[in-house]
């Protein structure tokens, strides 16, 4: 926040700005009309500002901060002729790139619930679905702290013919970062595995540690300590199937899983992530990095849609909206086809919310009632005959045929602002090709914010619908702003982003292309007017 400050004879309006974590920006401030008249009489002036910011639920932090103010030159009229702007697109070469996916026995995506309590096994709704894994979160010590609720949750998810994926975390009793906060010694560790396996031979499948990386767990500062949990849990189980690091998608990640892997004493063959800013954020760079960062197959052993999110002391992190949620779960979807040729898992947290919780990405809701992300799950799990298929993997990764996807021609834009880019629907399809298709700057996710918001010079996503038959081509059209098309004129290049959705693939991440498109020097003809 600016606040605001007065000097002799200059007023500067306050102004309050959030800059998303991850993101730089200018802070453009705005005089009254009153104090801009006097600045141009005398074309300069010093002032200060005070600037409060803070980070997140983090202590405020105040600056003084002197300026020097400069009366503004003759606003610049600049009148846009010449040649289009053209070009054709490429294929992105952020897109996922295809592959067949290699996750259950025909090459489709195994997907699992992670859920806490034993009556989701018993819910209709939940045996609709053909599930055939679940994911269980216990302490560390859980096989002597709670061992009749470890007990009941796996006898309900054998009499379900579920197979359990369990996951190791901290004590009960412990309130990291804060007091208490910590960590068993390796071998205390090692032995209460070694319990739990020989009180339960059908588990197979570990995790060692849970969200290892998270603030919340003693294992944040301690990856190498993680590692060692993880070489103690091969030693207590060499037949197991292990899921390493576990690590949630955030800020650090990546220097956190290096010293994580120089602890371990062998080559991984599973490796789990929760992508929970990719999916409520709608972006891959969390998954991508990670790809790019290990080798093997990876789980996305926790994902979904948030519902809403409160912190320790109820601040709400992200205000309460299931539409949200629902579109959240349908990207966690559609990430896990795109990148296929190496995630084989998916688990989807959670079954039922808790009333009380402060994380709340439950698909029914604490009354029991189902909530849309619910119609989702149901969609893309809906039963394929045909032998062979894997129990709980999804429709489209079952070897259904897609439906067919448009792809773009040339794009133009005008001097006036209008533009359109040619889409063509594949030759020899039996329907459609139906969808939308989005333009944005490709520049967008990474061009420096102007108060915590998208400059005016940067075309912001826009979708335009469309429907074209088999074997022949549309012009879809859409409008370019004048502040975009000045900034591009001068620069001779309009870079943007295709990407085209289709009903199966809302957020279009296996369809996306890149357009620069261009003009011929000698276009741009500014004049300087007086006002």
């Amino acid at each position: 926040m600016v606040q605001q400050v007065r000097t002799s004879r200059l007023r500067i309006l306050p102004l309050t700005f959030d800059i998303p974590s991850g993101r730089s920006s200018k802070i453009r401030l705005r005089l009254t009309a009153r104090s801009l008249h006097v600045l141009r009489r005398l074309h300069s002036a010093r002032a200060a500002v005070e600037i409060t910011a803070r980070q997140g639920l983090g202590p405020r932090a105040r600056k003084r901060v002197r300026l020097r103010l400069l009366a503004p030159s003759h606003k610049l009229h600049v009148r846009l002729r010449g040649h289009a702007l053209t070009g054709r697109p490429i294929v992105d070469p952020d897109a996922p790139a295809p592959g067949a996916a290699s996750g259950g026995s025909d090459g489709g995506l195994t997907v699992g619930i992670s859920e806490q309590w034993e009556a989701m096994f018993g819910d209709p709704r939940f045996r609709t679905l053909g599930i055939r894994t679940a994911r269980l979160v216990v302490a560390w010590n859980a096989i002597w702290d709670e061992p009749d609720r470890v007990a009941s949750w796996l006898h309900s998810a054998a009499a379900s013919g579920v197979e359990p994926l369990v996951v190791f975390d901290h004590d009960r009793g412990d309130r990291c970062p804060s007091a208490p906060c910590a960590l068993p010694s390796v071998a205390a560790y090692e032995a209460a595995v070694r319990a739990f396996l020989a009180a339960y031979p059908q588990v197979r499948l570990i995790t060692p540690w849970n969200e290892a990386n998270h603030a919340a767990e003693p294992t944040a500062g301690r990856p190498d300590r993680a590692a060692a949990y993880y070489n103690a849990a091969r030693r207590a189980c060499p037949g197991c199937t292990l899921v390493a690091a576990d690590v949630i998608d955030g800020a650090g990640m990546l220097s956190w899983l290096a010293e994580y892997r120089r602890g371990l004493d062998e080559a991984p063959q599973v490796w789990g992530l929760h992508d929970y800013y990719d999916t409520t954020y709608f972006k891959t760079s969390g998954l991508r990095d990670y790809l790019n960062a290990v080798t093997g197959q990876v789980w996305l052993t926790e994902t979904g849609g948030i519902v809403e999110l409160r912190t320790r002391d109820g601040q709400v992190s992200l205000p309460r909206d299931e539409l949200r949620a629902r579109a959240s779960v349908s990207f966690a979807f559609e990430e896990a086809h795109a990148f296929a040729s190496r995630v084989g898992r998916m688990y989807l947290y959670q079954w039922r919310a808790d009333a009380e919780g402060r994380f709340d990405a439950g698909l029914i809701r604490p009354d029991g009632s189902s909530r849309p992300a619910l119609d989702v799950v149901r969609t893309q799990l809906a039963a394929v005959s045909g032998p062979g298929r894997t129990p709980g993997a999804s429709a489209s990764a079952t070897g259904v045929p897609a439906p067919p996807r448009a792809v773009p021609g040339p794009v133009t834009a005008r001097a006036t602002g209008a533009a359109d880019v040619r889409l063509r629907c594949p030759a020899g399809v039996s329907v459609r090709c139906s969808g939308r298709v989005w333009i944005e700057d490709a520049a967008l996710a990474t061009v420096t914010l102007v108060n915590g918001r998208v400059p005016a010079y940067v075309l912001r996503p826009m979708g335009r619908p469309f429907r074209v038959a088999a074997g022949h081509g549309s012009r879809v059209r859409f409008a370019v702003p004048r502040s975009v098309l000045v900034r591009a004129w001068s620069r001779r290049q309009l870079r943007l982003r295709l990407m085209v959705a289709s009903p199966d693939e809302p957020f279009a991440l296996r369809a996306r292309w890149r357009a620069d498109a261009w003009r011929p020097p000698n276009g741009l003809s500014p004049r300087r007017r007086a006002r």
